[in-house]
């Protein structure tokens, strides 16, 4: 009897964790831009820059709205003047807007206003039918000449949560105990 009490005693406490909000699978999409604009980094007379402006960020789930928690630059045109790519837009700066809609792991709705600091040098405008990249002198500014795409990449798979593992772990314990105490008993019976 005393085996039947901790098995379930165990199994009452497994389903107490059970009851926890379960892990969620973050997203993880990309970015294209097809931008034009000038740059006068070098000085007058300002020069032409095209190009696509690339990058990767990471949302916590699908079918919300929420801000991105990781945001990287992976291409740029020549010209802008940024830190060399791949760079992390969060590193040095917070963002103003930050809010991606997703549903059904595709991008809906997109308002990101980042603006970084003299050290990474680079300032983002990006929303679900524009963009503006420039650095912060002012020197170099493109704009899309089309909208951005946003490509999903995976979707990552959260570690088990622990309530599913205790009570994975209790239920074989159970079934342990329950085998060797049927053991003994047909043992001392036989």
């Amino acid at each position: 009897m005393r085996c039947h009490g901790a098995f379930f005693a165990g199994l009452i406490a497994a389903s107490g964790l059970a009851l926890t909000a379960p892990a969620h699978a973050s997203l993880e999409f990309t970015f294209s831009v097809p931008v034009s604009g000038t740059s006068s980094v070098d000085g007058p007379p300002a020069t032409s820059i095209s190009g696509t402006v690339t990058g990767e960020f990471t949302l916590p789930s699908d079918n919300t709205t929420e801000g991105a928690s990781d945001f990287v630059i992976t291409g740029y045109p020549a010209g802008m003047d940024w830190v060399t790519a791949p760079f992390d837009v969060f590193a040095d700066a917070f963002p103003i807007f930050n809010t991606f809609t997703v549903s059904d792991g595709v991008i809906t709705s997109v308002n990101f206003y980042e603006i970084g600091t003299p050290t990474d040098n680079e300032a983002i405008d990006l929303t679900t039918g524009s963009a503006t990249f420039y650095n912060i002198p002012g020197s170099a500014q493109v704009n899309s000449t089309a909208a951005p795409t946003f490509s999903s990449v995976s979707e990552s798979q959260p570690a088990p949560e622990p309530a599913s593992l205790a009570l994975l772990l209790s239920g074989g314990l159970g079934l342990f105990f329950a085998r060797g105490r049927a053991r003994r008993t047909s043992f001392r019976n036989g």
